[in-house]
């Protein structure tokens, strides 16, 4: 029990003189106390959200508790992976279509033919979200939720790239 449990009944029973507890004065009293119990259960809301919000920072570690937190609690399948820094790859993402195009350095010797005409983005990410088809066809799933969690607790300046199961990327710029 820490020091913002208040049981208002018992409290206000308590309170009130021994020859005014009846029944209807009991029942009167609770009534004008219910809106401050009311507001006391928002402030312990307010409170739990702020503390758990404190408690986690833009570690992976973190971060991946948070996103499975919010849109996987119960198998916990999404997982962030880092991009290879000695050898960069570059996103692109037709306008049309959304399943992305990796495109590699010279020194892999794949060939990729590339016109500006129709593509997007062309910048190396720092870091990529996965989340499995499972998850990103539930129904509590929410791709800007997704992105809006990445983007409060990530740390400032990194950019990021949604991969999900069904072929759609959601690329973030650095904020």
């Amino acid at each position: 029990m820490g020091i913002y449990d208040v049981k208002y009944k018992k409290l206000a029973l308590m309170l009130l003189p021994t020859s005014w507890r009846k029944p209807l004065m009991s029942a009167l009293l609770y009534a004008m106390l219910a809106p401050v119990a009311e507001l006391h259960a928002r402030l312990r809301s307010y409170q739990k959200e702020k503390d758990y919000r404190l408690s986690h920072n833009g570690q992976v570690c973190y971060l991946t508790a948070v996103l499975n937190d919010a849109l996987d609690a119960s198998e916990r399948r999404i997982t962030i992976a880092d991009t290879e820094r000695d050898n960069p790859v570059m996103w692109l993402r037709e306008r049309v279509k959304s399943y992305p195009l990796t495109v590699y350095p010279r020194k892999e010797k794949r060939a990729v033919m590339i016109s500006r005409r129709g593509m997007t983005g062309n910048d190396v990410v720092d870091f990529v979200v996965k989340v499995p088809t499972s998850v990103s066809t539930a129904a509590g799933y929410d791709n800007k939720r997704l992105c809006s969690l990445v983007n409060m607790y990530k740390p400032a300046g990194m950019r990021y790239i949604v991969l999900d199961g069904t072929g759609e990327t959601t690329k973030e710029e650095a904020v």
